[in-house]
């Protein structure tokens, strides 16, 4: 056999590698977005919704320790606390009503073979109607509201997407095998 036919045996051979590489590597992404994603809402819950809604009380208490060390002077007429130690009615109202509208709108997409986006797309109803309140706020670098939970996820999956490319690529390289020659 001439150098030649093992030249061109080896050129087809990559060229089926490169062929296989982009489906392999698409199906690989689409798989290591969605664990990403999957993990990126476990911690959204741990982070945001497993903690409980704080009351008008726990809020009142809470500024007035902080005025307290401050050295502010405070008034306590607010606080309703029963003689057993309980809230009244009106001090045991929740500050705010949870919709789960961030959790809702957590999506992920497929940009391209090589890309999947996390993204979210909640809205706030403001003074100029609806925005994309989350979209904006996460994609400030100093912002005051990060998305942590994202951060936690891929650090957490990291290795397991390592491996979901790792072999996405033997499986690309199985498919430009060279038959053994006799």
């Amino acid at each position: 056999m001439s150098i030649v036919s093992n030249a061109d045996t080896l050129a087809k051979a990559w060229e089926r590698r490169a062929k296989a590489l982009e489906g392999c590597i698409r199906k690989a992404t689409t798989q290591a977005t969605k664990v990403v994603f999957a993990e990126s809402k476990k911690q959204m819950q741990k982070l945001i919704y497993d903690k409980p809604v704080p009351t008008r009380v726990e809020a009142q208490l809470a500024r007035r320790s902080v005025r307290e060390k401050s050295g502010k002077k405070f008034s306590a007429r607010a606080i309703m606390i029963t003689k057993t130690g309980r809230a009244s009615a009106r001090g045991e109202k929740k500050l705010w009503t949870r919709t789960g509208s961030l959790a809702r709108s957590e999506r992920f997409r497929i940009v391209s073979a090589y890309e999947g986006w996390i993204e979210n797309k909640a809205s706030r109803r403001g003074k100029g109607g609806n925005r994309g309140y989350a979209a904006y706020r996460h994609r400030m670098k100093n912002t005051r509201y990060p998305a942590p939970w994202r951060t936690r996820a891929l650090q957490a999956k990291s290795g397991e997407v390592r491996g979901i490319y790792r072999d996405a690529i033997r499986d690309s390289m199985r498919a430009g095998i060279i038959p053994r020659i006799k």
